[in-house]
């Protein structure tokens, strides 16, 4: 009996300081969705600001890259995936692209302005992967991270979670 209310009390806890950490970076404008209308042309655009990746073997200052994403109904099949940097580090990394492992399969994307092109259809299988890796390639190193985690070690959420609710939007508009 005691052991049981200890697992339920462990549960509801680490639940709640997730969403504390939630609610702490939608504040801070972390992984944050919006959906506008363009005034120039009408267009949907739907967004989720930048969010922090995680790979357990990245030693104490964590992925230092960050992922945001936009879509627009003017290029429905598309998404760009906007690489920015947390301020830790190395503060004015210059990215040269994007590899995706997909359960195996690898694509790689090169960026223009911290920006890479990816297929709407690769997006989602990054989402459905049983494993999903990344490459973030800068001028001359890179970061290695992980789709398939979606929280850092301490609850805090990922990308990947911004991402899927970017993509529901998507698929809602679309219908």
């Amino acid at each position: 009996m005691f052991k049981t209310i200890a697992i339920i009390a462990s549960i509801i806890t680490l639940t709640a300081c997730s969403s504390i950490v939630d609610s702490a970076d939608q504040i801070a404008g972390v992984g944050v969705i919006k959906q506008t209308t363009a005034d120039f042309d009408g267009a949907q655009i739907i967004s989720v600001s930048p969010n922090h990746l995680f790979n357990a073997n990245a030693g104490l200052m964590g992925v230092q890259s960050m992922l945001g994403a936009k879509w627009s109904s003017n290029a429905p099949d598309l998404v760009a995936i906007q690489l920015t940097h947390n301020g830790m580090g190395d503060r004015y990394p210059i990215y040269t692209g994007l590899s995706i492992n997909v359960d195996g399969a690898i694509n790689h994307y090169d960026a223009q302005r911290s920006t890479v092109i990816i297929p709407l259809t690769v997006f989602e299988s990054m989402l459905t992967a049983k494993t999903c890796r990344l490459r973030i390639e800068q001028l001359n190193k890179y970061e290695d991270a992980s789709c398939s985690d979606r929280r850092i070690t301490g609850g805090k959420s990922t990308a990947i979670n911004s991402f899927d609710q970017m993509l529901v939007k998507i698929k809602a508009y679309k219908k």
